[in-house]
């Protein structure tokens, strides 16, 4: 895919904490997706993944970073009416949160049509918070694995109950999910970033139910 004048995240939050958007002119998404399906030991084991494997480019790209006196004042360099920027190009970079690999497994044991059992997967790979492709202003990859539960009654008139269980993150696994990044220049040359992140919750537990009339 193609894009010509699109709008994609710049890293930094606003005032009020929403993304800010910028315009890009040329930016191209290219790859593969993939399924698997296996039925097993009589259709009552099923294994199901997917992956998509992908390169997210901006061509001709430039940063703007705002430029300030000092770290103990900063008062905004102004130029003319407006506050001075720095600009630094890149011939090629990566489109903020676009991780190259997105992957999923699924392994459901379902013994009758009321009950079924599931262990999902979930993998999510390295991705940058802004559009600069700095190392040090990214996310890790991390993988993820949930476990649910579902039974359902035999319809009651003319409607049926579910109930679910799900065990989010059964191992307990650490990792960040989403965050945030800004620089902001100085005058004597000096830059600094920052970067916020949002931690997951580790294992938690969640029940539902669902009423279908």
């Amino acid at each position: 895919m193609d894009y010509d004048n699109q709008m994609v995240q710049t890293g930094r939050l606003s005032d009020i904490g929403y993304k800010i958007l910028e315009n890009v002119k040329d930016i191209y998404r290219t790859g593969i997706e993939l399924e698997f399906f296996l039925p097993m030991w009589n259709n009552k084991l099923q294994l199901s993944a997917n992956a998509t494997f992908s390169k997210n480019k901006i061509k001709n790209y430039t940063a703007y970073y705002d430029v300030y006196d000092n770290l103990n004042d900063y008062n905004g360099v102004m130029n003319g009416a407006s506050q001075l920027q720095n600009e630094v190009i890149f011939k090629t970079t990566n489109i903020s949160f676009s991780p190259e690999i997105v992957s999923g497994i699924n392994l459901t044991y379902q013994p009758n049509t009321h009950f079924y059992v599931s262990l999902l997967g979930k993998y999510v790979g390295k991705q940058y918070l802004d559009n600069t492709s700095d190392d040090e202003k990214s996310l890790p990859s991390y993988f993820t694995s949930n476990f649910l539960a579902n039974y359902t009654f035999s319809k009651l008139g003319n409607g049926e109950v579910s109930l679910q269980l799900f065990v989010n993150n059964i191992f307990n696994k650490e990792y960040i999910a989403n965050g945030w990044a800004a620089t902001d220049a100085f005058s004597d040359g000096s830059v600094i970033h920052y970067i916020g992140y949002y931690p997951q919750a580790t294992r938690n537990v969640m029940t539902r139910v669902i009423l279908k009339f």
